[in-house]
């Protein structure tokens, strides 16, 4: 009855309205966001940079959210599933996720948050990325570079570092120049050691561990709750250059801070849905740095860590 009231006091002149001018609302955006492995903090503050842009999951943007758990196979699909939905923009976080994303569209704008764009060939340049992805260069093999200073840092009495690579990630060359770069002036004895998966890390370390490495690099895109677990379990300290893995139980972690990416990706996602062109739209690089150092970690190694290092710390997880 209240409806038949509420169209009754409309008047006359609705009758010759077209049906569909009541049923028409603005059509809700859609996001897709693409994650290679490890999304958590990631989801979260993704999620928050494009609230505070006006984009609510639900309300004013659909997001679908894909995450392949370290599986190129299930990363390959979550993309292409993606751009069958026609979504309006997708988010890849890490370099697995922006190559599976560049081959399953050449039309849909892709926002990036990758290791090195330039140097694994998705861009052209940094301020001309071209073609149809844009975003924020991560500057991985410079971080991981500087992880093994802050390594030397932490713990004096280390020598012998271990590099465990995802070799089903083409990016882990550049990881492994970055590192070899600072090691000219670090001067510690690396040792690589590649997997292609989380079956074969347990072996890795166990490797590492005969190998009487003091502590080792773990690149982002293998499975860091693996990684943490069986450095605990060799007792060999852990560090990546991404963020999280310190409050994940890992010992160390260095990268751009959090925050600062994806609120300049959120930025870039509103600029795409406005209508600018990806190929416009200059890949910017991270300005703020983080360091975070786990101290629960650090004690049941039995790692008593230098003042220097502590001071030097913006996060210290006790």
């Amino acid at each position: 009855m209240r409806r038949r009231r509420l169209l009754m006091g409309v008047g006359a002149p609705a009758a010759a309205w077209p049906l569909g001018a009541f049923a028409q609302t603005p059509r809700r955006p859609t996001i897709g966001l693409l994650f290679h492995s490890n999304p958590e903090p990631s989801v979260t503050t993704i999620r928050a940079a494009l609230v505070r842009l006006g984009y609510r999951d639900g309300e004013t943007v659909e997001l679908e959210i894909r995450v392949a758990n370290g599986s190129q196979a299930r990363l390959a699909e979550s993309a292409a599933d993606l751009a069958a939905r026609g979504v309006d923009v997708i988010f890849a976080w890490t370099t697995p996720a922006v190559i599976a994303a560049k081959a399953a569209t050449s039309s849909i704008p892709i926002v990036m948050a990758a290791a090195d764009p330039v140097g694994s060939g998705l861009v052209s340049s940094l301020a001309r990325p071209g073609g149809n992805i844009t975003g924020v260069s991560l500057a991985v093999p410079q971080v991981a570079g500087a992880i093994l200073g802050l390594l030397r840092e932490a713990l004096p009495g280390a020598r012998r570092i271990g590099a465990l690579v995802n070799v089903s990630d083409p990016f882990h060359r550049q990881l492994l120049d970055g590192i070899e770069t600072a090691n000219r002036n670090v001067r510690m004895d690396v040792r690589v050691h590649g997997v292609a998966g989380q079956e074969e890390m347990e072996t890795a370390f166990a490797r590492m561990a005969a190998d009487r490495i003091d502590a080792a690099i773990i690149q982002p895109t293998l499975p860091r709750a693996a990684a943490i677990d069986l450095g605990l379990r060799h007792r060999i300290p852990t560090a990546s250059p991404t963020n999280g893995y310190a409050a994940s139980g890992g010992f160390l972690s260095y990268a751009g801070k959090l925050t600062e990416i994806f609120a300049v990706t959120a930025a870039q996602v509103d600029q795409v849905l406005k209508g600018a062109r990806p190929a416009d739209i200059p890949v910017r690089q991270p300005t703020k740095f983080e360091l975070e150092l786990n101290l629960k970690t650090a004690q049941a190694m039995g790692l008593t860590l230098p003042p220097l290092i502590l001071a030097q710390a913006d996060v210290l997880i006790e």
